[in-house]
């Protein structure tokens, strides 16, 4: 009994796909094909397409990188702003990328002052800025109306003032718990720091709110009842920062430029105050400060443009001396049979499929005068066979 064993000419082949590459590529240049992945190994190229497509790539991905870089990192950023809040501005501000700030007043004629300080400063905990703001609103039924001031630690605030309806107020800390609250219909109770109650049969009412840490706070009129028309006025006693130490100012302006030093050993801090004036305000909106980072153009080109270049360089090296030409497959010739070769003498010698001639037929050369052919019109060949013509002699003896 046979058994399914194969043999040598048998061999089972992987059925799992071969992935081909240039066999070129040694592990140096095989790290780069995670990442170059259809650059590097999945096509076969010369070595001018691979290293043209290398820096196409590259420079791409550099020009691409320095404008998210500029645009979305180190790009301009707007601040909303109560007038005489006072905040640190961070955002979208690096002393390494940034040539200069420029701080701009957007579509408002309120002024601010600017300080470009060596470092975040303290709070003064023992001087007070008095600002004071009436706010009238009507409201909706179940709706709201909010008012919105940064405050340092050790601020206080007093609301005064009369309501035509039963106005619930809560106070907010931060923008975060702020839409929490908005999107939970005005449901979220622990996204609130306090809640106080402004009644209409009161002539005045009067509250005090202590602000123990620096951050936004929102003060959120909401009237569950009927519509209601709210006249308040705020009375706020703010601390402020420490502006001594600053490297450079400019007070009183609608637009100020502060220069970035590469050489200082700290990172400077942009402080801006948004100025009241010494009267009284009315429903005062909030104004919006931008602040825009004028980037570095010879540090971006060096890093955006060189540092791809030089990676460029190192790979192409790579490439030319590790990387081989692809090489052209090799092209099948067929042997023809020329017009003197005899097919079946040929048969183990030619590697082309042979065409096989059979002799013709006897009627198809039979003459009308009973005359019989010759062996060469027989067979249609040039040589003679010594027993072929003595049979033809004999049957032609016998014939007659």
């Amino acid at each position: 009994m046979q058994r399914g064993s194969t043999s040598g000419r048998g061999t089972t082949q992987s059925r799992e796909p071969v992935i081909e590459s240039d066999d070129c590529c040694t592990a140096c240049c095989c790290c780069f094909c995670s990442i170059w992945i259809y650059l590097f190994c999945c096509r076969s190229m010369k070595r001018t397409t691979r290293v043209k497509l290398l820096w196409a790539y590259m420079m791409i991905l550099g020009l691409i990188t320095g404008i998210v870089t500029g645009v979305v990192i180190f790009g301009s950023v707007d601040t909303e702003m109560s007038l005489s809040d006072m905040r640190i501005v961070t955002k979208k501000l690096s002393p390494a990328f940034c040539d200069n700030v420029d701080i701009e007043n957007q579509g408002y004629d309120s002024t601010f002052d600017a300080y470009f300080m060596k470092h975040k400063p303290d709070i003064l905990p023992d001087i007070r800025e008095t600002y004071n703001e009436t706010y009238s609103q009507f409201i909706e039924k179940n709706y709201y109306a909010m008012k919105h001031f940064y405050l340092l630690a050790g601020s206080k605030v007093k609301i005064t003032g009369t309501v035509d309806s039963y106005i619930e107020l809560n106070l907010i800390q931060g923008r975060g718990n702020l839409n929490k609250y908005l999107d939970s219909g005005f449901e979220c109770i622990d996204c609130i720091l306090d809640s106080r109650s402004l009644f209409r049969y009161q002539d005045n009412n009067l509250l005090h709110f202590d602000i123990f840490s620096t951050e936004d706070y929102f003060f959120v009129f909401v009237s569950r009842t009927d519509d209601a028309w709210i006249d308040l006025r705020f009375s706020l006693r703010r601390t402020v920062y420490d502006t001594s130490q600053y490297l450079d100012q400019c007070t009183g302006e609608t637009s100020c430029v502060f220069d970035y030093n590469m050489g200082n050993s700290e990172t400077p801090v942009v402080l801006i105050h948004a100025k009241p004036s010494h009267k009284d305000h009315f429903d005062e909106n909030t104004i919006t400060i931008r602040t825009s980072c004028v980037g570095r153009s010879w540090l971006f080109v060096l890093i955006f443009f060189g540092l791809p270049a030089l990676l460029s360089i190192i790979i192409s090296i790579l490439i030319v001396y590790r990387c081989s030409e692809p090489q052209p497959e090799p092209s099948v010739t067929q042997r023809t049979r020329g017009p003197d070769e005899r097919t079946p003498l040929l048969w183990d010698t030619v590697h082309s499929p042979a065409v096989v001639v059979l002799p013709p037929k006897y009627e198809d050369i039979f003459q009308a005068d009973n005359s019989l052919p010759s062996y060469e019109e027989a067979t249609g060949s040039n040589t003679s066979s010594i027993g072929i013509q003595t049979s033809n002699t004999s049957a032609a003896t016998m014939q007659q």
